[in-house]
C-alpha cells in the first residue's frame, strides 16, 4: 500500500511541476478594443475557464494596465494574453528547400516595468507584467497548480520518508 501511494505522489509530483511544452494564458481585451463579439474583455475577467487561452507559439504570458488620465477622470484598461515570442516570415531550409517555421524567442524578462510618458494636457500610465507558467497572468498571487505541487511535494517526501523508514 505504501508503495502504491508513493508511487501516486511521485506521479502527482512529476505532472505538476514538469514545465509543459505548451504553456496557458488568460486572454482578454481592454473594453475599447474588443470590437467582436469572439473577444473577452478584461472588464469581465473573473479567473473563469472561458478566459484560458493556449499559446502554442509562445512561453510566457503577459498582462498590460494602461491608466489614462483624462483631466477629469482617469481610465484604466487591462490586457492579458499570450506573449509576442515569434516574427512572421522566418525560414529554414528543410530537405533542400526554404520552408516558412515558427521560432520562439525568448526576449522578455519575468518583471513588470512600468512606463510613464505624458505632455501638458494627458498623462498616460503603463504597467507591463511578463510572466512564466500555466495562467501566471492572473492577478492572483499564485497560480491555480502552486498549491497542488505544495501538496504533491509534501505527499511524496512523507511517504519517501515513510518507505525508507
Amino acid at each position: 500500500m505504501d508503495l502504491k501511494l508513493l508511487l501516486l505522489a511521485l506521479t502527482l509530483f512529476w505532472k505538476y511541476s514538469v514545465v509543459s511544452a505548451i504553456v496557458r494564458c488568460f486572454k482578454c481585451e481592454p473594453r475599447f478594443a474588443s470590437y467582436q463579439m469572439s473577444h473577452k474583455t478584461c472588464e469581465q475577467f473573473d479567473g473563469s475557464d472561458k478566459f484560458v487561452h493556449q499559446c502554442n507559439s509562445s512561453t510566457m504570458c503577459f498582462k498590460k494596465k494602461i491608466t489614462f488620465d483624462l483631466g477629469n477622470e482617469l481610465i484604466t484598461t487591462y490586457q492579458r494574453g499570450c506573449a509576442l515570442q515569434t516574427m512572421s516570415g522566418d525560414q529554414k531550409r528543410i530537405n533542400g528547400k526554404w520552408t516558412l517555421v515558427n521560432n520562439i524567442y525568448e526576449v522578455y524578462k519575468e518583471t513588470c516595468e512600468e512606463n510613464v510618458s505624458g505632455e501638458e494636457d494627458r498623462l498616460t500610465n503603463s504597467l507591463h507584467c511578463y510572466c512564466r507558467g500555466d495562467l501566471c497572468n492572473s492577478s492572483a498571487k499564485y497560480s491555480p497548480n502552486f498549491f497542488i505541487r505544495i501538496l504533491s511535494s509534501v505527499l511524496f517526501l512523507r511517504n519517501v520518508v515513510r518507505y525508507i523508514i
